[in-house]
């Protein structure tokens, strides 16, 4: 039996989290979300999470770039960044800094489900 990936949710507006985890549990995901910038960055590195998603604006206590530098210093697990507006210097600065990915919050779900499996068979 396949286990269900284990996904954070790293954002800092409980609307939209709770939106998108149900939506993704319906594509068979099991997902955390915390809002805070510190305590997305200790589960990621603490927890046994197969994908982190981030947020890149400002959460609460830091920045989704600050994360992303500090997750990226002590494992290596996968992250896929959501973009509340595209800014092409902040893609360019969130894939330098190791993020597998950069969408836009507004984007396809079903593009963002086929980025994660993508992302996740890749990595397994």
């Amino acid at each position: 039996m396949k286990h269900a990936p284990q996904l954070l949710l790293v954002d800092d507006d409980p609307e939209y989290c709770q939106t998108l985890s149900h939506y993704l549990q319906e594509q068979g995901f099991v997902v955390s979300f915390v809002p805070k910038a510190h305590q997305g960055w200790l589960d990621a590195i603490r927890g046994k999470y197969d994908l982190v998603i981030l947020a890149d604006n400002e959460l609460a206590g830091s920045s989704g770039f600050e994360v992303l530098r500090k997750i990226r210093r002590q494992k290596d697990v996968p992250v896929v960044v959501l973009s509340a507006q595209m800014s092409e210097i902040d893609a360019i600065v969130m894939l330098e800094l190791g993020a597998d990915d950069y969408l836009l919050k507004s984007c396809n779900r079903r593009e963002l489900v086929a980025r994660l499996r993508r992302i996740l068979h890749r990595t397994r």
